[in-house]
């Protein structure tokens, strides 16, 4: 028996469903089979459904319910009707509606600790000490405040972006646990980090992969390595009904036995289960991306990566400007424009993601004021100074503007405001393909919602690189990179991008000057056609293959294999 969901939660709360429940527990359990005296404990227990299913697991015929559950369970949540939740729904399956579970099951930030001096929050803060809250007197090995195996489904939200870059909770985590903390992480790093402290055996967590490669992530990668054991990857497998959250069980030891870890892939078209096993040397798993790649992936990606140096050290590539209110600079029509007399250098036309597509910039009739065009306010047309004016108040409350970087009629951060006269790829920030294409105008901007890539002088033609990002090749090789979304949906952010490996060009080569040309040929050919030339990007395919030596069949496989 489950009771029914808490009515409101803390953001980035998603349910276990049961089957999901059961298999989480059998990962957390089965290497602990047959051992008595287990103590388990759910960080984040919700409503209960995890211990539910660990003490369906760990029940043996002549055992007794409510003594099992006892002995056996404990829970922590800051939610108050979670922890109630959670205690019927545990008496409920020992049979006892009357048992009193207030020691197991306890209301706490299993995150934050005595001596938190945050002031009034809502929801209120309950720091928690474990050692108090969990005793164990009278057990034979009592161990306070530790449990042998630790497993739960927290919550996944990025703490910067719900509790803000000034709250005392963030300051705190980033105080208490050095070892995973970076600005712009997730709440599912400190969970990590505190599930460690607590076990004594065993820690299975539930979280979003989406720490397996993103940037931010490397302290607690580093931080998990050594102990990482066990990964079921469910890839874009929708787990959770009506979220996008992509999901991994991940199952550490706090002193592994073994020097490899088992990485699983369920198939996605099949009942939910843990999947085949495939071993990969902990040893080659640290602060970087983890990919899990097999060792011939892993060999095709290190001789593509050995054929040149980062895209980085080639272009310039960034993220789009940032205004802080791209509703009051942007949004204009070429009427407006020319209405409020805007000269060249304060109008631009906003390139957004969803005008890009392969080898095609869409121009509309989006255009932006441009305030990085202007030396001081008064430069700007009498319309523009009003319009301005008349959403001072918006603009006064941006961050940058509140911690005095950025007068405040001027875009937030003009990232890159200086590069803008060279030519320019740009491409959506996310995206399910590769949708990469030139400036054609040179006048365009792009915001947060694109990346940007800066020509450098180069001796390669832009449409060069431009033709090695969209080859399968690279496509193949910024997947076994790029951190995936829900639905498919790829990062395209600057510093995955800019380790992408560009092959250089020798102008003083006849050959290297041949095989350059073939793939700006074949752009050209793909640019006029909008993308839509089969011909054209088939002779791309081959010609960047040739240029980093893989057969083309190699890409062609593995992207077909998914």
């Amino acid at each position: 028996m489950v009771a029914p969901d808490p009515p409101a939660r803390t953001p980035g709360v998603v349910y276990t469903p049961p089957a999901l429940a059961r298999l989480l527990v059998d990962v957390a359990l089965e290497p602990h089979r047959g051992e008595p005296d287990l103590r388990v404990l759910d960080p984040a227990c919700g409503d209960g459904r995890l211990l539910v299913a660990a003490a369906a697991r760990l029940r043996a015929p002549d055992r007794d319910r409510a003594a099992l559950v006892r002995r056996h369970l404990f829970g922590v949540d800051r939610d108050r009707a979670a922890v109630q939740a959670a205690r019927r729904s545990l008496a409920a399956w020992a049979g006892d509606p009357a048992l009193d579970l207030r020691g197991n099951i306890v209301l706490g930030d299993a995150l934050i600790g005595p001596g938190f001096a945050g002031g009034p929050l809502d929801p209120p803060v309950r720091p928690l000490d474990w050692a108090a809250a969990f005793p164990f007197a009278g057990h034979p090995d009592p161990d306070p405040g530790r449990f042998d195996v630790v497993v739960g489904n927290p919550p996944y939200f990025s703490i910067d972006d719900t509790w803000g870059r000034g709250d005392p909770r963030r300051a705190w985590l980033q105080r208490e646990y050095p070892e995973v903390y970076r600005d712009k992480s997730d709440v599912l790093f400190y969970f990590f980090a505190q599930a460690l402290r607590r076990a004594r055996r065993s820690v299975t967590l539930l979280v979003s992969r989406s720490f397996l490669r993103a940037h931010k992530a490397d302290r607690l990668r580093a931080h998990l390595a050594p102990h990482l054991v066990e990964v079921v990857d469910f890839g874009a497998r929708p787990v959770f009904s009506g979220v996008g959250i992509q999901a991994a069980l991940v199952r550490l030891e706090v002193r592994p036995a073994s020097t490899t870890v088992t990485v699983r892939r369920p198939d996605p078209a099949a009942p939910l289960s843990r999947g085949p096993a495939r071993a990969v040397a902990r040893a080659s798993l640290g602060a970087a991306p983890w990919s899990f790649a097999t060792p011939a992936d892993r060999a095709l990606a290190a001789r593509i990566d050995a054929a040149g140096p980062p895209l980085g050290r080639v272009l310039l590539v960034g993220k789009g400007m940032e205004t802080g209110c791209n509703a009051v600079f942007g949004g204009l029509t070429r009427a407006q424009v020319e209405a409020w007399g805007l000269p060249p250098r304060l109008v631009r036309r906003r390139a957004r993601g969803r005008d890009l597509s392969a080898f095609h910039l869409q121009s509309g009739d989006h255009h932006l004021l441009y305030t990085p065009g202007a030396d001081a306010f008064d430069d700007l047309p009498p319309a523009a100074q009003s319009h301005l004016q008349s959403h001072r108040a918006a603009l006064e409350a941006r961050a940058a503007v509140r911690r005095g970087d950025r007068p405040w009629w001027r875009f937030s951060w003009p990232l890159h405001h200086a590069q803008y006269a060279r030519p320019r790829i740009l491409c959506p920030a996310l995206s399910r393909s590769h949708r990469f294409a030139r400036d054609p105008t040179g006048d365009h901007v792009g915001l947060t919602d694109t990346t940007v890539l800066v020509d450098q002088g180069q001796p390669e033609d832009l449409r060069y690189v431009l033709g090695l990002l969209h080859a399968p090749l690279m496509v193949w090789r910024h997947g076994l990179r790029a951190k995936r979304k829900g639905g498919g949906v790829r990062e395209f952010y600057w510093n995955a991008l800019s380790a992408l490996p560009i092959r250089r060009i020798n102008v003083a080569d006849s050959g290297d000057r041949r095989e350059h040309d073939a793939v700006v040929a074949a752009v050209t050919a793909l640019e006029a056609a909008q993308g839509a030339d089969p011909a054209a990007a088939e002779a791309l395919h081959r010609a960047v293959c040739g240029l980093y030596a893989v057969d083309p069949e190699e890409v062609d496989g593995r992207l077909a294999a998914g």
